[in-house]
Formats: structure tokens, sequence, C-alpha cells
């Protein structure tokens, strides 16, 4: 029996080359005043107060909302309590009432209580305004029972019997709470372990060699894995009465044995609007650059002065202009004839000489291992003609090869690169190896990082006069 004439429809997919966009989402993980542990995909900053009521986490993920979104928050139990510094006492004479702070400190916060109406603890007619990280509350009268609750800090201040002299200051400081290393990075490998679209890390809490040292370990095993991330972490703020250059000698001396080609290390920042306190607070800068970076295209130099000055900021405690460095920290600074802060450095932990000491190029070579990655994917386990003479690939098939993988790494990449560029290896034993290779090559862009204006007067006149410069006759022949 003849069979009928047929016409059949098949669909063949994957042959537009589409290309995963680069994620405008990055991840931040601390503690928090309570909320889930889970990771939560936050757009507003008014769901990080619903979702984690205060704490840094919640603080810093509002900071970010305020520039890009989404944020993916990871909530790290509290099991480092925040600590309550000593009490100072300035003005003179010196009331005889003395201040003792209690509760548990919800951040880092500093506290100053100031006498403005003079008057003894038992009378109950002294009064106060108190002052949270810059802030100034209402005048509040002092009870009886001596004791002030500080809202949005955890924490109550009380005055012992005696009297409360005019101008008298009581001042003091508190750290947040905190986690484990261990706990911090339990975190960190529960989220990476669902592969999430995440362009960069921030963790959130003041950060040491080991948790750096352990950060970099899990990221680099990621790596095998196909999966290509990096971290930012927060150096401890600047202390008392210490000076930039100290702190900074002090954070090169901590991280001196540390390298990683995927962690930075922020230093302190200044003062930043948390819109969940609606408060400046003292805070690091990895705030700020962890906000911004998101929003940007990943060839952009973090320091680009056009992209403009960081919002909803006061006075820096770290400015790099001022000491004319950040070493090998990320860092913000001023500049002569703008008005703002901006970003001054952005580098990786790498070692000298590395092609990866920026963010930009870091984030630009992941987003070209990422695309080369899906698009070798489409010759695993095909068959590849073979030169009957020499056993090696056909120059037709690899030459096809390296237009289709360029062609889907420069749809990826687009303007954030120079250039880019595959080389199949042809002289590969594929009969006797069963393996192929490319090498994938990126040309990156070239950054105005050092600037110079060579300024001087010049006399038109005389310019015009200059004669030319003496032509030299050939020598030679006939």
């Amino acid at each position: 029996m003849n069979a009928l004439p047929s016409l059949k429809i098949k669909f063949e997919d994957y042959q537009l080359g589409l290309t995963p966009p680069v994620s405008d989402a990055h991840a931040k993980i601390g503690v928090a005043a309570s909320g889930p542990l889970t990771p939560q995909r936050l757009t507003r900053g008014t769901q990080a107060q619903e979702t984690y009521v205060g704490g840094p986490l919640a603080g810093a993920a509002a900071v970010a909302l305020l520039e890009s979104s989404p944020v993916v928050c990871v909530r790290v139990p509290t099991t480092v309590a925040g600590t309550r510094g000593a009490v100072t006492r300035t003005g003179v004479p010196a009331g005889s009432s003395v201040m003792s702070v209690d509760g548990d400190p919800s951040d880092s916060h500093r506290v100053s209580v100031r006498v403005t109406r003079p008057g003894t603890v038992a009378a109950g007619d002294a009064a106060v305004i108190v002052t949270v990280n810059g802030e100034d509350a209402p005048e509040r009268a002092v009870p009886v029972n001596g004791v002030l609750s500080i809202p949005g800090t955890g924490m109550t201040v009380t005055f012992a019997a005696g009297d409360l002299l005019a101008g008298n200051t009581y001042a003091f400081s508190s750290t947040a709470p905190a986690a484990t290393v261990a706990d911090m990075i339990g975190a960190l490998e529960a989220l990476l372990s669902t592969r999430p679209d995440l362009r960069y890390l921030h963790l959130i809490g003041v950060a040491t060699p080991t948790l750096a040292a352990a950060v970099d370990a899990v990221l680099t095993e990621r790596q095998t894995r196909n999966y290509y991330t990096h971290a930012l972490l927060e150096a401890r703020p600047i202390g008392d009465g210490e000076t930039m250059s100290d702190y900074l000698a002090a954070i090169e001396t901590q991280f001196a044995n540390f390298t990683s080609t995927r962690v930075s290390i922020a230093l302190d920042g200044g003062q930043t609007y948390n819109p969940l306190t609606r408060r400046m607070e003292a805070r690091s800068s990895a705030w700020k650059l962890a906000a911004r970076r998101a929003a940007v295209p990943i060839g952009e130099a973090a320091y680009r002065v056009r992209t403009g000055p960081h919002v909803a900021m006061g006075e820096l405690a770290f400015n790099a202009a001022l000491i004319g460095s950040a070493g090998r920290f990320a860092a913000l600074w001023t500049l002569d004839g703008r008005e703002g802060i901006f970003t001054a450095a952005w580098p990786t932990m790498a070692p000298s000489g590395s092609d990866f000491g920026e963010v930009q190029r870091r984030e630009v070579i992941d987003r070209a291992a990422q695309i080369g990655y899906i698009a070798a994917l489409d010759y695993f386990g095909d068959s590849i003609p073979v030169d009957t003479t020499t056993g090696r690939i056909l120059e037709s098939k690899a030459l096809a090869m390296e237009t289709f993988i360029e062609g889907r790494v420069r749809t990826g990449i687009g303007s954030n690169a120079s250039g880019i560029r595959v080389r199949v290896n042809r002289e590969e034993n594929i009969l006797s190896t069963e393996h192929i290779e490319f090498a994938l090559s990126v040309i990156p862009l070239g950054y105005m990082k050092h600037v110079t204006v060579n300024v001087s007067f010049v006399n038109p006149l005389l310019a015009a006069l200059t004669p030319a410069a003496p032509v030299t006759p050939a020598t030679g022949g006939s």
C-alpha cells in the first residue's frame, strides 16, 4: 500500500542565541531584630521594616532599595549580643548623679544625653535632650526613678540619686549584635545552594580575616560549579580619636595576609540616612557602595564621576581624599569642585598584578564565563567531523563554532567590553581524547583612572609664525 503524501511541522529551539540578562539583584546577609531565616526578595523599603522590624539587615536593605531593586535578604541568628560602651561625662562643674546604661543594643549607636535644665533626680525637675547618631530628640524631663528609654536602640539609661547640672553631657556608644563566622557562612552556603540569580553579595557586620577567608573559600568552590559572583565585606569602623591614617594602617595590617579575587573589603563610611529610623547613622561605606553597584552597567568603573554622588549622605568618617589613599579597600571620598560624596575605589583583595583587581573587571569576566559556558553547552555531546588526513577538527567546523560562541558572548557582554575573541584549539587529537578546547578572550574597556591636564599660556601670533620643521633630504639611490 502506497503511503499518502504528508507534511509535518517540527519546532527547533535555541536558534536565536538568547542570553540571560545581567542580574539587577544583589543579596545581603546579616542580623536583624526578627523575621524569617529563609531568603526574602524585597522591592520596597517598607518591606524591610515589615519583614525584619529593624537592625542592620533591615537598615541596609532599606538604604539599598532607595537606589536599586530587588534585594535578596538573608537573616542570620543573633549569636553575639551587641555591647554597651562606657559612659563618659563632660562639663564643669560635674553633677553628682551617675548615669548607667542597660538593655541589649539593637544596632550600632552613638548616644549623648545633655542636661538642659538643672535639678535633682528625687525632685524630678531636671530635663535632658537625648541625641542618637547625631539626631536630637525633644527635651524630656528626668522622672523621679531616673529611668529614660531611648527609642529605637533597645537601651535605657538610669540616673542615680543626685543632682544634674546644666551643660553636663553623658555619652556612650554601642556595637551592633552580630553572628558567628559559622552562622554567616552557613547562611551564605544555604543561599548559594539554589544558584540564585545574583550580581554580588553584601555581608553586613564587622569582618575579620577569618570571615573573609571563609567567604573566599565558598565563592571559589562555587566557581568550580560554573556559578560566579563576588562579595563585599565591611571593615571595622574608625575608633573614637583614631586618625584616618592610623585607621587605614590598622586595617591594612589586619588584612595584610589575605588575598582574594572575589572578596572586597569596604572601609568605614559616614553619616548615612536610614529610611527606617529616619535618622542619619554612622555606617560602613559598603552600605552605599552596594546600593549603587546594582544600578550601573557591569563594565562601569565604580569610581566614575558622571554617575553622580551618593544620595542621602552626610559627613564622612573616612574620606580617602584627605589622606590620598584607600589602600586595598573600597572607600568613599569628596572631590574638589564637586558637591557630594563619590566612590573613591572598589578593588578586590587580589594580589598585585591580578587582572581581576577591580570590581568592574571581576563582573565583566564573570559575565563572559557565564555566557561562554551556556554557549559551549550547545556543543556538549555533538559529533564533530574531522579531517580524513590529519584526524583533527575540520577548519570549517572550527570557524563555525568560533563564530557562534563569539556572537553569543558578544551579545551578553554588549558595550561592557571592547571586544571578544574565541579560538578553537585545532591541534586537539579529538579522536583519541574526545575533548575540544576553546580560548575565550575578553578585550576590556580602558579606564581613565589617572588624568593629567597640561596648562600653559599660548601666543597665537607666535604659534602662527612658527616655521615648519625642515625636511631631511632623501639619501641613497641615483
